[in-house]
């Protein structure tokens, strides 16, 4: 049995005899009894038990307790003998401190005394060690033993130092100094020889004597001077000697050269100037170096420039030359993880770096702009062949774009992608110069289907519609590649604001001035006005960077859908001139036979009209191939231009139904021009009035049949024409005045007042 449970501080008893008889064993009646007589005897042995170890511990403890006591006792006589003893030592010490303190400060003055004495004494050694010095300096000069010079010289140094009070302290302060001077003067053929040959042994042994004598600036100086020399030298070797090789060569190789220098030197440096800051030294050097460079780069920039003839690809290649340098620069600079404070000295670098580059990328909007006119220049878009010229138009769109896609390639290349808003400034002259020609095309190819000349028939000729169809599309096509274009120059915008790293906080410092040097010619400022056009790209208006092109296009797809427009109407137009004029409308009774009462279906349309009605029908063939797929550039051009006689509520211009809207507005063309004809022709007997209304009813089957809606005007027209005098009054009646008005003298009519 697991007696455990009597020994939880919880113990229940009712719920451990619940659990008890809840087993297997005291199921069924006799069971249980049984078990419950087995579970009482063990507990009473168990209690029995319990007991017996009770008993045997209690005797223990009782045969224990005398000899703890004991052991009480005899530490309590323990610790106050410790007591007593720390009592007697504290008496001790505080006799020893009363009776030793007068001794203890008359030891300490004695100290004191010692102390100056000492001062005195090396004061005095010093002294007569400066006059011994003096005298023996001159001696071991005339020796030319360097080493014995320093050591000379840094003993009188080491004297000067305990002098300070003397009254002539300046004065050997100056003869000092002039002795340096002899030294330095003795020492720097050798110390220039060691460092021009980088011979490390003897390097270091001048460097160590001018370490003696103070004078490690020196050195620097020395150093600085030579490699200076040596570097500028290279540089007009390079330029001088290599006539034939080009600029970008010529700088590539320099460059390098000056990589490899920094590598070579900063390991030579470590060995020679264990107490100079290495990093520094070379950025000193550098930075020197490339301000005094003589010709300067940017002058041989300037020069090589004149005889470019894509002078925004070489200054491209320029630039990627410089960025290249930079950017190892960087990695190797980044390898000696220089300190916060040494940060100024990688800005001066950076500057030098970028300095022959800055004017060119600051006149990039120039260049690319000149580039993109020049290229637009070269591109044919004129022929007498009215086909070719169509054809010249449409395939100059994919030229043009890909200059434009290169121009945003050269922005990213030459400006990092900060030249974005200069860049739409470029662009937006550029695509007006192109519009511009685009028009002057376009108008002279419509100049050249003679519309002036009523007699050319150019219905004999659909190719002139499928022109004006194409020119539509091409306008479109242009505007969807803008877009296609804006967006893509807002992205890369975007990405290059993305990738620059301005600090902000101090242990940034560092790593922002190093990534400056991939960031070519650009400061704070320019990250500023990319982060202004950032956002107005991103603004919930929607920015663009060629919000003024937009505006330039919606004007040239207006021109190309009047355009358009005149061609197709043209062929109506022609027919309609010729209606004032037709002697049908003086004939009272052409056939001899009474037809007054005939109904208007019996007159036959007359030929004028058929053939506007038949020139209708054949509009749609010639629309279809341009809808049969969607065909968004031509969508987007009617979107824009809006062909004349465009109604918002009637016409509207969707996907599936271009062709329905230019139908459309042919019609309406077509039913106010009619109109405004009809009104022209001075006076119509009643056989013309009928004629003229089986002809106006003709033309409203043709468009019923084509599912467009006449005018009302027109509807309200034909039923004034055919109302007899005495109806007129009744049939007017809600029709527009004018009309009205115009229809009653057209007939001459007069109405008798009831």
């Amino acid at each position: 049995m697991d007696f455990s449970a009597f020994s939880n501080d919880n113990f229940d008893v009712k719920t451990w005899v619940n659990d008890v008889f809840s087993g297997p064993e005291a199921t069924g009646a006799d069971s249980k009894e049984n078990y419950s007589s087995q579970l009482v005897m063990k507990l009473q042995l168990f209690i029995q038990e319990v007991n017996n170890s009770l008993k045997e511990t209690s005797q223990q403890v009782l045969q224990n307790l005398p000899r703890v006591v004991r052991d009480a006792e005899s530490i309590k006589h323990a610790v106050e003998h410790l007591q007593s003893e720390m009592k007697a030592v504290k008496g001790d010490v505080e006799r020893v401190e009363r009776n030793t303190a007068q001794s203890m400060q008359m030891l300490l003055s004695i100290d004191r005394l010692k102390s100056r004495m000492q001062i005195a004494s090396k004061a005095l050694q010093e002294a007569d060690n400066w006059t011994t010095l003096s005298v023996d300096v001159d001696e071991v000069f005339q020796t030319g033993d360097f080493l014995a010079i320093a050591a000379k010289l840094q003993g009188m140094q080491q004297s000067l130092k305990i002098l300070v009070d003397i009254p002539d302290y300046k004065d050997r302060c100056q003869h000092l100094e002039h002795l340096k001077n002899r030294l330095e003067t003795l020492l720097s053929p050798n110390l220039i020889a060691a460092i021009n040959n980088n011979v490390v042994d003897s390097a270091q042994m001048y460097v160590g004597i001018f370490k003696d004598i103070e004078r490690l600036d020196e050195v620097r100086k020395y150093y600085h001077k030579c490699h200076k020399v040596y570097l500028l030298q290279k540089w007009k070797d390079s330029v001088e000697s290599d006539v034939d090789s080009t600029l970008v060569n010529c700088l590539s190789l320099y460059y390098d050269m000056l990589l490899s220098h920094w590598h070579t030197q900063m390991k030579w440096c470590s060995q020679v100037f264990p107490d100079l800051s290495i990093f520094e030294l070379l950025c000193s050097l550098l930075t020197d170096t490339l301000e005094s460079m003589e010709p300067a780069v940017a002058t041989c920039i300037g020069r090589a420039l004149k005889q470019q003839e894509n002078r925004l690809a070489f200054l491209i290649e320029i630039k990627q030359v410089v960025e290249r340098f930079s950017r190892s620069l960087s990695l190797a600079i980044k390898m000696h993880n220089p300190s916060h404070h040494q940060a100024k000295y990688i800005k001066l670098l950076t500057s030098a770096i970028q300095s022959p580059l800055i004017t060119y990328v600051k006149k990039y909007a120039a260049y690319e702009e000149k580039r993109l006119i020049s290229l637009l220049d070269t591109v044919p878009l004129q022929s007498e062949d009215q086909s070719d010229a169509i054809r010249l138009l449409s395939d100059s769109v994919v030229k043009v774009f890909v200059f434009l896609d290169e121009a945003n390639n050269n922005c990213l290349q030459f400006t990092n992608g900060f030249g974005y808003r200069s860049l739409s400034r470029a662009l937006t002259t550029f695509f007006g110069r192109y519009i511009d020609k685009v028009k002057s095309c376009i108008v002279l190819w419509k100049e050249s289907l003679k519309f002036a000349d009523v007699s050319n028939h150019l219905a004999n000729d659909w190719t002139f519609l499928q022109h004006a169809l194409h020119v539509i599309q091409i306008a479109g096509d242009i505007v969807l590649k803008t877009e296609s274009l804006d967006q893509t120059l807002g992205n890369s915008c975007v990405e290059s604001l993305n990738r620059l790293r301005y600090a902000k906080k101090d242990e940034e410092i560092i790593d922002s001035v190093i990534h400056s040097m991939e960031n070519i010619c650009f400061d704070n400022n320019d990250a500023i006005a990319v982060t202004n056009v950032v956002g107005e790209i991103s603004d919930e208006r929607g920015g663009s960077l060629l919000q003024d092109v937009q505006q330039m296009q919606t004007k040239l797809c207006e021109t190309v859908c009047k355009i358009a427009f005149d061609v197709f109407f043209v062929e109506i137009k022609k027919q309609l001139t010729i209606l004032p004029n037709m002697k049908t409308w003086n004939l009272e009774n052409p056939v001899g036979v009474f037809t007054a009462d005939l109904p208007t279906f019996s007159l036959v349309p007359q030929e004028y009209i058929t053939q506007i009605g038949q020139y209708l029908m054949t509009v749609p063939q010639h629309i279809e191939p341009f809808i049969l797929q969607d065909n968004p550039a031509v969508r987007t051009a009617l979107r824009l231009g809006k062909l004349p006689y465009f109604k918002q509520n009637e016409n509207r211009i969707q996907s599936d139904h271009v062709a329905d809207y230019f139908l459309g507005c042919i019609a309406s063309a077509t039913c106010e021009t009619y109109i405004e004809t009809i009104f022209k022709i001075s006076q119509v007997t009643p056989y013309a009035s009928r004629q003229l209304a089986a002809d106006i009813d003709y033309l409203c089957n043709v468009l019923d049949d084509l599912g467009l809606q006449p005018l009302n005007n027109l509807l309200s027209l034909s039923v004034l024409l055919k109302a007899s005098g005495d109806d007129y009054p009744r049939l007017a009646d809600g029709k527009p005045p004018h009309l009205v008005s115009a229809v009653r003298g057209l007939r001459n009519l007069v109405l008798v007042e009831k």
